[in-house]
């Protein structure tokens, strides 16, 4: 706002009264004791802060300027101009003064004068408005930070052991048939075939099977502490390259058109995750969800030339979680890849 007008002066101290009884505290960056450059320093408050107030009272070059900044990070931006400011007037030939083009369609806030009752109660109104997401937002935010907290304090087996009471819990209210995998379990037993050698490093994974009138949707949660070059390759060939998955040829069952498979790899420590998979198994690439990656092409399964779907094809998606702030929101990060 321009400063040093006694009327914009005036509606300010208005302002900070009025949005004080609602939480909200107001800075004027002429009146914050700093050393910084002026300029810098009004940008780092426009930076800094949740909503931005602009008044375009006198037509400041500089608060159209801030305000554009302000409009581009972007936060909310409430405005606000003496209510002479929106047409033309005989002492502004130039027309100057009057709200610029640019932002006249903006549902402006209009104040005729200091002490406006009615301009107080539509800022209070507009910036219960503008501060709601952002307090909710807040909360989130502190929600997380304390979740991840208690998720770090918590043993590396009991953070293991909490992944997976997530993902079965998740799994199963979809109506997925759960297997959890264990290094001295028979192969026969899962819901396809695992080796010894791939049970040793899948021990503790869930497997879950849905059928969906003709569709196999498969899904298997690994979480592990880290993911090394030996494990990448036991995913290569024992998960994506898998070509014959038991519940696929299972007698009285019918054929599933469509085989979706996805892939959960949690990882407690390690970084690069991602790029470590992409180099192991030279066929995946970036999917379009974040931090996932898919087949190149669709995997084919071999069935033999009698069967009904003879060129059905897998389709496989691999979901990496590697941070704390992630592992700690586990169930939204499910929701969000297999939504309920």
């Amino acid at each position: 706002m321009a400063f040093d007008h006694n009327d914009t002066d005036s509606i300010f101290q208005q302002m900070r009264r009025t949005l004080r009884e609602i939480g909200v505290c107001l800075r004027r960056v002429d009146r914050i004791e700093h050393n910084d450059d002026i300029d810098d320093r009004i940008i780092l408050e426009i930076k800094q802060a949740d909503f931005v107030i602009v008044d375009l009272t006198y037509a400041r070059p500089s608060v159209y300027f801030e305000a554009g900044y302000a409009q581009g990070r972007p936060v909310p931006v409430v405005y606000t101009a003496r209510k002479d400011h929106f047409q033309s007037r005989s002492d502004d030939s130039h027309g100057n003064f009057r709200v610029h083009f640019d932002l006249q369609m903006r549902n402006i806030i209009p104040w005729a004068r200091p002490g406006d009752a009615m301009f107080a109660k539509r800022l209070k109104t507009r910036v219960k408005k503008v501060i709601s997401p952002i307090l909710k937002q807040k909360l989130m935010d502190a929600e997380a930070k304390h979740r991840e907290a208690r998720f770090k304090d918590l043993s590396l087996k009991d953070q293991l052991d909490l992944l997976r009471r997530t993902a079965r819990r998740h799994f199963e209210g979809l109506g997925f048939e759960i297997t959890t995998v264990d290094r001295i379990q028979p192969s026969d037993a899962s819901i396809w075939p695992l080796d010894d050698w791939a049970r040793e490093h899948f021990s503790g994974a869930i497997l879950g099977v849905k059928r969906d009138r003709s569709n196999l949707r498969m899904v298997f949660f690994h979480p592990v502490k880290s993911v090394n070059k030996q494990l990448c390759q036991q995913y290569r060939y024992k998960l994506i390259g898998m070509q014959d998955p038991r519940d696929l040829n299972e007698e009285g069952k019918r054929e599933p058109q469509k085989v979706v498979f996805d892939i959960f790899v949690c990882a407690l420590s390690g970084s690069n995750v991602m790029r470590r998979l992409s180099m192991e198994i030279p066929h995946l690439r970036a999917g379009t969800a974040d931090h996932s990656l898919v087949s190149e092409s669709r995997l084919p399964i071999d069935r033999p030339p009698s069967a009904r779907h003879p060129h059905r094809q897998l389709q496989v998606t691999v979901h990496v979680v590697d941070s704390i702030r992630r592992l700690s929101n586990l169930e939204q990060e499910l929701e969000v890849c297999i939504p309920k």
